[in-house]
């Protein structure tokens, strides 16, 4: 009697026993699986991301040293290419000076560049056949530069030296005429200790160095540290793995070098980034216990966080299946048919749900893309039925026709679109079952009132079995097209008109010169005078010509190249505007300009056309005996230069069109000669500067043209 009621309590504590355990160790299993399969791909993850941030560490680095590079090759330019240096050397190539007066006028400006430069140390100026000039400073040695120097064609070319055990940079640079004939050589000396500091700053580990080197053919040549910087046995046999190198694997911009470790104290990763431009690598070795320390930190900090997860999750299912268990037990066997019972209708409420859920689904996801489809299009589109009738209309359609989706959807295309507004070929087109070909017509947008040029294409649209359904309607808006169009039709007639006006009087003149005989004889002022007009003209046509090519520049692509010298724009502005205050068109001049020189680096020439062109400008469209201002004065970093007249002015959407190549304000036949080029040349020129232009006019009061030209950086 005792023993019956004591067996079942027995073996369902060795059932719930048994739960708990085999749980534990399920969860045990899973957790150490699950551990395995994600340490095993975050430690190759870290590893990986550790060698790509020392390579790109690598690359950030090199940039400074790419930056001194770029320095130094700026100052061999500029000292090199100085306008007055370059006339001397034509001079003395041409026998019209002798080496004297060449010096006196050379070394003094080479000495200013060695002062103003702290890494030039020495320059000289060989003449063609590679004969020594001038030298300022420290000069190469005797016999290192020749006419046939190893990459003597770049300009510029870079290469090294060592004069006792001190390493030195040689820039060459070949000095051209301005008609490209060669006049001399320039070599210029420069300081590598710049390199030294920058690699000795960025070595911050005891297991951790930065060297350079340079790669040329089959050798590997570690230039810094230089051996006077290795005087050390310790420093000398790091770089014992330069043998190891394989110059196939330095033909990549950056990445590591294989089988340069070494057994010292520490086995050493090497990677290594190209110094863009010139032959030079960055090598940078670290250390491998130093460089995986920090991913084996977090690896260990993971290992440890999982191993107490593990922990706790088999803790908890202790606590929680112990008290369940006991309950499920004494419960299952009266809840089991209940459960089965419940199982069945579940599953079948699922199914249908599910299917249900696939459906409405599938529903939003086709509405979703229809409106995304409908919202990204720029063009207007509208969809029509077999009868004529809306079924989407997208955000631009109802722009531009002044409807909403809400009151188009359903609504006969006709009375979406007037007869008034659309043709009639095109309701024509709707119903025709052949695709019609593309429809042009001036639509006025309800909104804004603005014409557009709208083309109509419409397609049909068919459904699965291929049987068709509606149309298509799209609406694509070619204003700008056709504007460009007219544009360009303007131009070419204006610049036809311009090109044949002046053309025609230097015919006119050149034949009356020509026959003089047949038009009975001239006298010498006649003669001069019908010589000043061909002049004049020809200046002209030079103008437009020139106009023309730099246009064909600007839309090539290719940027507008600056010989910048240091100038006094007061006095380059004056000498620009007294060409006008010669000339008798009748204005009055009136320049204010900063009593001392203002010196800036610009290009002259170009800065002259760009007063020619806006002072032209004024007189072109202001009345005889009105004023023109010339104003100039500094403010904050930059010089301003505003050029003021009473003329005509300008509206508001003339000002915003003003820069835009072919635009001129009257496009009539009696307006102002000119091809609609001057001032989107001005602003490129300005722009190219570093500077700013801008506007200002009120119509029938006149315009004010400004623009900036910034100072020099002296922290640059």
């Amino acid at each position: 009697m005792n023993s019956q009621p004591h067996q079942p309590k027995i073996t369902s504590e060795k059932i719930r026993k048994s739960i708990i355990i085999y749980s534990g160790l399920c969860v045990l299993v899973s957790s150490l699986l699950v551990s395995f399969v994600t340490l095993v791909p975050l430690v190759k993850y870290l590893k990986k991301t550790e060698e790509l941030n020392f390579i790109e560490q690598t690359t950030c680095n090199s940039f400074a040293i790419e930056g001194y590079f770029s320095k130094i090759n700026q100052i061999a330019l500029q000292t090199s290419y100085k306008t007055g240096i370059r006339t001397k050397l034509k001079d003395f190539a041409a026998g019209a000076i002798d080496k004297d007066a060449l010096q006196k006028f050379i070394e003094p400006k080479l000495a200013n560049a060695i002062r103003l430069s702290p890494d030039l140390i020495g320059i000289q100026i060989l003449n063609p056949s590679g004969q020594e000039i001038i030298v300022k400073g420290s000069p190469t040695p005797k016999g290192f530069f020749t006419p046939d120097h190893k990459n003597i064609n770049e300009q510029p070319s870079l290469d090294y030296l060592h004069i006792e055990d001190d390493l030195y940079i040689v820039i060459f640079t070949i000095i051209y005429d301005r008609d490209s004939s060669k006049v001399a050589y320039s070599l210029c000396l420069f300081s590598t200790e710049p390199i030294a500091k920058i690699l000795q700053q960025k070595n911050t580990t005891a297991h951790e160095s930065y060297a350079t080197g340079i790669a040329r053919g089959e050798k590997l040549e570690i230039l810094l540290p230089t051996l006077k910087n290795r005087a050390q046995p310790e420093d000398a046999n790091d770089f014992l793995w330069v043998d190891n190198v394989s110059p196939n694997e330095l033909e990549k911009p950056k990445g590591f070098l294989s089988n340069t470790t070494q057994e010292k104290q520490h086995n050493h990763l090497t990677a290594f980034n190209r110094i863009a431009g010139t032959d030079w690598i960055l090598f940078h070795r670290i250390g491998e216990s130093t460089f995986y320390t920090q991913m084996y930190q977090r690896v260990s900090f993971v290992v440890g966080t999982l191993a107490g997860m593990i922990l706790l999750a088999i803790f908890g299912v202790f606590l929680l299946l112990r008290p369940l268990t006991g309950r499920v037990l004494i419960y299952s066997s009266e809840l089991e048919e209940l459960n089965r019972d419940l199982q069945q209708r579940i599953q079948k409420q699922q199914k249908t749900e599910g299917q249900l859920n696939l459906v409405l689904s599938e529903t939003q996801e086709a509405r979703d893309k229809i409106d995304a489809i409908l919202k990204s299009v720029t063009e207007g589109m509208i969809v029509i039925n077999l009868e004529n009738r809306v079924v989407l209309i997208n955000q631009v359609a109802e722009a531009w026709l002044g409807v909403t989706a809400s009151t188009a959807i359903s609504q006969p295309i006709d009375m979406l679109l007037p007869d008034n507004a659309i043709p009639k070929r095109f309701f024509a087109a709707l119903q025709s079952k052949v695709i019609a070909p593309t429809l042009e017509w001036e639509l006025q947008e309800a909104a804004t009132g603005k014409i557009r040029n709208v083309q109509a294409h419409i397609a049909p649209v068919k459904n699965i079995a291929g049987n068709p359904t509606g149309k298509t309607i799209l609406l694509r808006d070619v204003t700008k097209d056709r504007n460009l169009d007219r544009m360009k039709s303007e131009f070419i007639s204006t610049a036809a008109h311009e090109l044949r006006t002046p053309l025609t009087t230097v015919l006119g003149y050149s034949e009356l010169l020509l026959n003089q005989k047949e038009y009975s004889e001239l006298s010498p002022d006649q003669k001069n005078c019908f010589l000043q007009e061909i002049n004049q003209k020809a200046q002209q046509l030079s103008a437009i010509i020139s106009d023309l090519l730099d246009l064909s520049d600007l839309d090539a692509g290719r940027s507008l190249i600056l010989e910048k010298e240091s100038h006094d724009l007061g006095a380059l502005t004056t000498q620009t505007a007294a060409e006008f205050q010669q000339k008798p068109a009748g204005h009055i001049f009136s320049l204010e300009l900063p009593e001392q020189p203002v010196e800036i680096q610009v290009d002259s020439d170009k800065i002259q056309q760009v007063l020619k062109n806006l002072i032209s400008n004024a007189i072109k469209f202001s009345p005889k005996g009105t004023l023109i201002s010339i104003r100039g004065l500094i403010s904050g970093s930059s010089f301003v230069m505003t050029v003021q007249d009473e003329g005509i002015g300008m509206e508001r959407e003339e000002i915003a069109n003003i820069f835009n190549k072919f635009y001129r304000v009257d496009g009539s036949n009696t307006a102002a000669p000119g091809l609609g080029l001057g001032m989107s040349i001005v602003q490129t020129i300005i722009a190219a500067h570093g500077g700013e232009i801008w506007v200002t006019s009120e119509k029938g009061k006149g315009t004010t043209v400004s623009f900036t030209l910034p100072f020099p950086d002296p922290a640059a």
